[in-house]
């Protein structure tokens, strides 16, 4: 047991090829001619280098069968026979296909990396090299009869994977394209980085070896290897694409034999069984050579999980090696030479569902286009339900989008739902000192403030500085590749030299400040009391490529793909240990396994045998499962009708059987589209509604015109051909079921209830990963339009697994004569994935520049090709061969690239056929490059001045609160009070009755309260109460400023429970005062034409990212959008703008805001000029800007003056915010510009102020049978009297009032300044004490008085005061106080 071997297993396809495959209809799946990837563009000489190895697939003369060249050798006409057979594949288990970063302790102990430079480099297992191929034929198949006896029931092949074969030692006969795989030798072989020879061999290296089993001999070392990982092959397709892995993960069964006479036939009807049997050959290799760790940990690195039996345990937390083997079998495959006979029988298969597919993606078009793979699928539901298990998805499309009860769940939901449109990148890290949760940082002493501070600003130029080098690293090799390329170059040379030495120097000069920087860092943190600890910025963001789905193609991946692969030891296989005849090690080839995997090999093919399905069903004293003294043992995954976890339809196909099925592997996808630039100046920031929400969303959209843009030239004119090539990964079905199962994990069943009863959502859920779904983004939409290109393309270094890359030698041979030599490539590392367009990639000359710096256009398909693992090919739409017109696609399409309607008709480039239909997709505004948006909260930087200028601002820090104020509505009073930062009481704007023509009048500063201990600037709040107090159109602001803070509170969402314990639950919402900064910040210097081709490096774009002078013009301004009062859960209120410049104010602080115009949704914004609506008129807009850091180099302490200059671009979008301290604020940019940004205060800064906040409003006068008693200072009320009611209150007294039942209040008595009431004579002392003139207040009790008259006698006393509450309303007895 404890060195029992384990099993892998594989799943198996079979392909038939012939004649009549190659010979479709118009609605029949295509074959493909065979593309391999041609690696003579990886030579550096002869102008040879091309942006991509392999060759989009060419449909034009796939059909009839003697114009394909895959089947017919067009030279001479004759079919390729050899060529002709069953083409069987084998899929490598998940564990082969991940790649992990090996921490230094673990590459240590790695065979490979033991002196790895660079841990962190991605790592693939070796997969297994030699594989043993088994055919068993049905003899009562065989045709012709004559080949019975002749051809032998049992063949074996043996296949080395890693066997490397060059081309001039090939023997003849050897076909290129079937018989061997090309193959990358420079990526197994260091001498690539000393050669330069070695790369121009490529297209001459070739791997994969197949010999039949009965004279095969392992040969080991005495034949070339190569170290044989899916890493090293730098072909995505090489795995999985069979053209790219003949004699490597496939063979081809030709169905040779000898005849009588010696001559070589191939049989023309037969049913094969094949079985495949893969090991190491090196057991170094094998995923269970542990080197000291336990098996159970390995299995979970694996993602791999074993039966469970008897001494498993035991077996798990051994450390000993022990073996696997990959197996896997295919049953009854049925070979047939033709499929159409002459006598008007046919052998074709029961079921072709290529050819089901592709007429199903002619005739009815199922496909869609949105923003993400999400997205497409539910555009593509919404416009398809007819079946039953779309209806049920469609019914619940809303929860989909945001799984929530609520609806302003679901509007949240939709907000970070538009999030996901956007990739990410690294924002950058800086430095914070640790808080505790819910408790307001601790402002750190002077000196911890400016260590922090000075660390943060070198961090700040060191975050910048790393994307400046990669930006020059990108841009060394666009250089090098445009050299290699240009075949003009020896016209240019000193252009090439001079950029050369630029780029060089710039990339030295960052080297040197980030390796300063870093140590300015780690210096100043040293210098701390405090470890801090390390945060991340915001990630800059780039707006995804658009997402296609096809469905109706069902996805060739095995639906339990994703999942840890089920494997079985020895003891867990049913024939395990059973006695054998001797002569079957010797019938199946057992003797080409090792020793030590022989007698697992053994069981493996005995189990193979009795699970051919003649002898299955007839076996009915099998084993299933055997208990007891015994071990329990199971069928090997794959034996089955699908999923073992998912319950299947009765007459479920087996998964291992050919079923008279041809597979269908849908592995690529290749589309080609047309894209219309349309100029900046036509979209417009609008609010919109989608077709299944009410809910508004803010998305760019196409200006009404007078005009549709198919009349518009620049539209017509301005076109790019876009194309690329995508992998088919198993995940979009996988996606949706996730999202499914936690739809209705989470929701409220009563909710879903509503949508689909409990029967159809199981149903559902067991049904939906049966759906046929392909999804997949639209991979170099983007990249295309910036004029580079993704493909597979020679790189100038070489990685080897767990090492830094290293310059190729072939590389910099030519380049070197223009200063691109070995130690620039080498500075190049890892950035070049993209290349330039340079002068390879036609543009057409009309005129326009074919690099976008922003897109914003449509597009439509001219090509879309779905080709599987074999080849056949589904092509949605083909080149009419009479007329040369390509027909129109027409997708579904998702509300967010739906375009909008002229009249009856889509607005779109060119005019619809018929207004049902629409071909294009609409792309909004979003920046081609990445952009962060930041939305910070801001406050003077006291360390800024006029004279260093011109930054103002700066983000506040941990410690720092951003409120600057705080407002109530004192609806009693028809006034508005004001309140400091920490909840103090300033002073209140009251407010005449409507008819009154009085002005606005404001009360005395710190009334009734007095000032407190601390002395904050209360200019601005000044300012904004001179608003209302300076005119008589203060009041109708006053007014309105009411009405806008009343409807905001009615309509947003609930506050958190934590604010029933402050006093102003009962009154009122109080509204924090804020200064939030806005800012769009590009990652790197913006991107340029990379295209040389003629006219392209002059060619202008018409709006640029960064300005090309002063007061620019032409560069892009996007809309911001603050808040949106349609969202509950949004705390914007209203909004003053800042002066761009806050220094030309006087004085500077206390005056940044422009508080002559109020920007708000909320309230009757018609009356008041004073007063504007937030909408498309009035949204700011924010120009894109770049701090570079590169003109900081020379400068001996840079950090400071670069966080100057970046904060300075806070300058142009500061804004004084009205906000709900319990919401965030969101910021809108349309969805492609940057994702949704919130913004929330901390709650520690609206806490410990709210806990000082009273409600009180005038009262009086009010006359009383009593005198009030004297001022005593001892009962004077503080600015904090909050927490101290008990001893402030004046004893013995009470102030006779009708009784009040809803709150506990008190009496606020004012006396004059240096006027004491009537007292006794000892009140002179307090009368001497009294230096502040300023009126004063004591806390006076309420006593109960009912109505009952009394007529006491005189005097009486008319008082005047404020009531204030005491506290919040309170509950008694289960029932609220009246």
């Amino acid at each position: 047991m404890a060195n029992a071997n384990v099993s892998i297993p594989m799943k198996l396809d079979a392909f038939v090829f012939n004649q009549d495959v190659c010979d479709g209809g118009e609605f029949d799946a295509k074959i493909a001619p065979i593309t391999q990837p041609n690696y003579t563009f990886l030579r550096t000489t002869d102008y040879l280098l091309q942006n991509d190895l392999l060759d989009p697939v060419d449909l034009a003369n796939a059909t009839p069968h003697d114009r394909n060249m895959r089947l017919t050798d067009l030279g001479t006409g004759k079919i390729r026979e050899k060529r002709l057979g069953v083409y069987l594949h084998w899929i490598l288990p998940r564990l082969y296909r991940s790649g992990s970063a090996a921490t230094p302790s673990a590459a240590s102990r790695g065979s490979s990396t033991a002196t790895a430079l660079d841990p962190t480099a991605p790592q693939f297992r070796p997969v297994p090299t030699r594989w043993l191929v088994i055919r068993k034929l049905d003899a009562s198949t065989i045709k012709p009869v004559s080949a019975v006896g002749l051809v032998d029931l049992v063949e074996g092949w043996v296949v080395e994977s890693d066997r490397v074969r060059e081309i001039d030692k090939l023997a003849e006969g050897v076909d290129l394209q079937v018989d061997v795989s090309p193959y990358i030798l420079s990526s197994s072989h260091k001498a690539v980085t000393t050669d330069p020879k070695l790369l121009g061999k490529q297209a001459e290296i070739f791997i994969g070896y197949k010999e039949s089993a009965e004279t095969w001999a392992e040969s080991g070392s005495a034949q070339d290897r190569i170290d044989l990982n899916l890493l090293n092959s730098s072909n995505q397709l090489f795995p999985d694409y069979q053209p790219h892995n003949s004699n490597v993960f496939s063979v081809l069964d030709t169905f040779k034999y000898r005849d009588k006479d010696g001559s070589c036939k191939a049989l023309t009807d037969a049913v094969a069984s094949y079985y495949v049997l893969g090991w190491h050959d090196n057991t170094s290799d094998d995923p269970f050579t542990l080197k000291g760790e336990k098996r159970t940990k390995r299995l979970s690195d694996l993602n791999a999980i074993l039966h469970d039996m008897a001494d498993l345990d035991s077996w798990l937390n051994d450390t000993t090696d022990t073996h696997s083997i990959c197996h896997g079998a295919m049953y009854e495959v049925e070979w047939h030479s033709r499929w159409k006979n002459g006598d008007d029988t046919s052998n074709t298969p029961r079921n072709l569902p290529a050819n089901s597919f592709t007429e199903k993606l002619k005739c009815k078009m199922p496909i869609a286009v949105g923003t993400t793979p999400m997205d497409s699928v539910l555009a593509y539901i919404h416009a398809n339900h007819e079946e039953e298990l779309e209806n049920d998805i469609f019914r619940i499309e809303t929860l989909l989008r945001a799984q929530s009860d609520s609806v302003t769940g679901q509007q949240a939901g939709e907000d970070e739902v538009q999030n996901y449109n956007f990739a990410t990148s690294g924002g950058g890290a800086f430095y914070v000192l640790p808080v505790e949760k819910d408790r307001p940082a601790q402002t750190p002493s002077d000196e911890d403030q400016l260590h922090l501070k000075l660390a943060n600003q070198a961090q700040a130029l060191v975050n910048a500085g790393e994307r400046a080098l990669q930006k020059t690293q990108k841009g060394l090799f666009s250089l090098w590749w445009k050299y290699q390329t240009d075949r003009d170059r020896a016209q240019a040379v000193d252009s090439y030299q001079t950029d050369a030495r630029n780029l060089t120097s710039e990339y030295e000069s960052l080297n040197k400040m980030l390796a300063t920087q870093r140590t300015a860092v780690s210096t100043e943190i040293g210098k701390l009391s405090i470890t801090p600890k390390t945060a991340t910025l915001n990630e800059f963001t780039l707006a995804k490529d658009p997402s296609l789905l096809v469905a109706g193609a069902a996805s060739g991946w095995p639906e339990d793909f994703l999942k840890a692969l089920m494997c079985r030891l020895d003891y867990q296989i049913d024939t395990f240990g059973q006695p054998l005849d001797p002569e079957f090690k010797k019938k199946y080839f057992i003797g080409c396994i090792p020793s030590d995997l022989q007698p697992t090999a053994l069981a493996l093919v005995q189990e193979f045998l009795d699970n051919t399905p003649s002898r299955f069903e007839d076996l009915t004293t099998r084993r299933e499962s055997v208990t007891g003294d015994e071990y329990k043992t199971y069928r090997p995954l794959y034996h089955d009708h699908g999923d073992p976890d998912v319950q299947h339809l009765l007459g479920a196909p087996w998964r291992d059987r050919w079923t008279s099925t041809q597979p269908w592997f849908p592995l690529f996808l290749e589309w080609q589209a047309e894209f219309h630039h349309i100029e900046f100046d036509k979209w417009q920031l609008e609010q919109t509604t989608s077709r299944i929400e009410s809910q508004t969303k803010f998305r760019h959209g196409i200006k009404p015109d007078k005009t549709p843009l198919w009349e518009d030239t620049d539209v017509g004119d301005d076109i790019c051909t876009l194309s690329g090539r995508i992998l088919i990964l198993p995940q979009p079905t996988f996606s949706l079921q996730a999202q499914i199962d936690q739809l209705f994990s989470s929701t409220n069943p009563d909710l879903l209830d509503k949508y689909l009863c409990l029967e159809d959502r199981n149903a559902l859920q067991a049904g939906v990963s049966s759906l046929a779904l392909l999804s997949a983004p639209l991979s170099g939409f983007v990249n295309q339009l910036s004029t580079t290109l993704q493909g597979n393309h020679l790189k100038p270094n070489i990685r080897f697994p767990g090492q830094s890359p290293e310059p190729i030698a072939a590389a910099w041979a030519e380049s070197s004569a223009v200063g691109l030599e070995e130690k620039q490539l080498g500075y190049i590392g890892i950035q070049s994935d993209v290349t330039p367009y340079g002068s390879l990639v036609g543009v057409p000359p009309n005129g326009y520049s074919a690099f976008k710096p922003a897109t914003h256009g449509q597009f439509c398909f001219t090509r879309l090709n779905i080709v599987d693992k074999f080849g056949q090919c589904a092509p949605a739409i083909e080149r009419e061969t009479d007329t040369g017109i390509i027909p129109s696609i027409y997708p579904c399409l998702s509300d967010y690239v739906a375009p909008q309607n002229f009249g009856e008709y889509a607005n779109v480039a060119r005019k619809p056929a018929k207004t049902s239909v629409c071909e294009f997709a609409q792309i909004p505004p979003q920046i081609n490059q990445p952009t962060r948006l930041n939305a910070v909260f801001v406050k003077p930087d006291e360390d800024a001045s006029k004279a260093a200028g011109p930054a103002y601002w700066r983000p506040v820090r941990a410690w720092d609160s951003p409120i600057w104020g705080w407002i109530v509505v004192n609806y009693v009073d028809n006034g508005i009070q004001f309140f400091l930062q920490d909840g103090t009481f300033y002073r209140e704007a009251r407010g005449a009755s409507p008819d009154n023509p009085r002005p606005v009048s404001k009360s005395q500063r710190w009334k009734p309260f007095g000032r407190g201990a601390s002395t904050p600037n209360t200019y601005q709040i000044d300012r904004l109460i001179d608003q209302f107090t300076e005119d008589e159109a203060g009041q109708k602001f006053l007014d309105h400023f009411i009405s806008m803070c009343t409807d905001s509170v009615n309509q947003s969402h609930p506050a958190p429970s934590s604010y029933g314990r402050f006093v102003n639950a009962l009154v009122g919402k109080p509204l924090a005062l804020v200064n939030v900064g806005c800012t769009l910040e590009m990652a790197s210097d913006a991107q340029a034409n990379q295209s040389t081709a003629k006219g392209q490096p002059d060619a202008q774009t018409k709006y640029h990212l960064l300005p090309q002078s002063d007061d620019d013009p032409n560069q892009y301004q996007f809309a911001l959008k603050l808040g949106d009062h349609n969202r509950l859960y949004d705390g914007l209120v209203g909004y003053f703008k800042a002066f761009e410049n806050p220094w030309k104010q006087d004085p500077p602080l206390g005056n940044e805001l422009d508080l002559s115009t109020l920007y708000t949704t909320y309230g009757d914004i018609k009356e008041d000029s004073r007063v504007k609506s937030i909408d498309e008129s009035t949204f700011p807009k924010l120009k894109a800007f770049y701090t570079d850091p590169r003109q900081y180099v020379d400068l001996n302490d840079p950090a400071p003056q670069f966080q100057a200059a970046y904060n300075a671009n806070l300058n142009r979008s500061v804004y004084g915010c009205i906000v709900d301290p319990f919401l965030p604020l969101h910021t809108y940019m349309g969805g492609g510009i940057a994702p949704v940004q919130p913004l929330q205060l901390p709650d520690w800064t609206w806490k410990s102020a709210l806990d000082k906040m009273t409600a009180f409003f005038h009262f009086g006068p009010l006359v009383v049978t009593d005198d009030v008693p004297g001022y005593k200072s001892d009962y004077d009320l503080p600015s904090d009297y909050a927490s101290k009611w008990e001893q402030l209150t004046v004893p013995n007294f009470t102030l006779p009032l009708p009784s009040l039942k809803v709150a506990d209040w008190r009496w606020l008595q004012g006396y004059p300044p240096g006027k004491p009431a009537p007292e006794p004579p000892e009140t002179s002392e307090v009368v001497a004490q009294q230096d502040d003139q300023e009126e004063k207040f004591m806390a006076l009790a309420l006593g109960k008085l009912d109505a009952t008259p009394r007529f006491q006698p005189g005097p009486y006393t008319a008082v005047e005061g404020y009531l204030q509450m005491k506290a919040p309303i309170e509950i008694n007895g289960g029932r609220k106080a009246e």
